[in-house]
């Protein structure tokens, strides 16, 4: 785990604080930091003068080596084309300096047994955790929100953003559809039918999923091309 200490202007009340980032996240080190990757917490600002609560605007790496995910959360355009830059170039080099060994060479020599994403934003990265978390494959996910997306915005439906929400307790998992406009959403339960759209579109995908192994941003356009890319080897 990499920390670093700077100082901020509260966006509420003006006054500056110090604030402590994490830069890297290792949970196979630190596996009291999952949770609180998971809910936000561990990325969330409080200004001691007047209570306000931020989103650290920073970006981080978040390593998982059980679960074999690598994460980078980069929030600048050159953050993001640097991210990329390095992992394509080699996506052991994107590790933290004092990453094991043993994932090292994996990474180097076996980086398609990684799902190794790059994300532009918090909110983004919880999903993925979250998806990962309820044992999803992300990417199929995003296959299925975008059909489920076609079907609910031919009945009607406005919305500008689409999210896999985990279920707690009793409660499903859910895909949520969410309009920034009138702040209204929408979700549907993930129940039997839906698990049986995710089964068939994991294997009508298989091929495709192989040859976008190392694809690194996935997310809901990564799904409209590989649906288009799939409509056309069909023509």
């Amino acid at each position: 785990m990499t920390t670093h200490t700077n100082s901020i202007a509260c966006p509420q009340c003006g006054k500056y604080f110090f604030f402590t980032t994490h830069r890297t996240i290792d949970v196979s080190k630190n596996p009291e930091l999952k949770a609180k990757a998971q809910s936000g917490a561990l990325f969330t600002l409080h200004c001691p003068h007047c209570h306000h609560q931020a989103v650290n605007p920073d970006g981080f790496v978040y390593l998982d080596p059980e679960s074999r995910i690598l994460v980078h959360c980069a929030v600048t355009p050159d953050h993001i084309q640097a991210t990329l830059e390095k992992i394509h170039e080699e996506p052991a080099l994107s590790l933290p300096d004092d990453t094991d060994e043993a994932v090292q060479i994996t990474l180097r020599e076996q980086p398609e047994t990684y799902a190794i994403r790059v994300l532009t934003s918090l909110p983004d990265f919880q999903e993925k955790l979250a998806i990962w978390n309820a044992g999803f494959d992300d990417r199929v996910m995003e296959l299925v929100k975008m059909m489920m997306a076609a079907q609910v915005r031919a009945q009607g439906v406005t919305f500008d953003h689409v999210f896999f929400v985990k279920g707690q307790g009793t409660k499903p998992h859910a895909i949520q559809f969410f309009d920034s406009n009138t702040g209204k959403a929408q979700g549907l339960w993930i129940n039997d039918r839906t698990r049986a759209v995710y089964d068939a579109l994991e294997k009508q995908f298989e091929a495709l999923l192989k040859q976008h192994a190392r694809d690194v941003v996935v997310n809901s356009q990564w799904a409209i091309d590989l649906i288009n890319e799939m409509s056309q080897k069909n023509n």
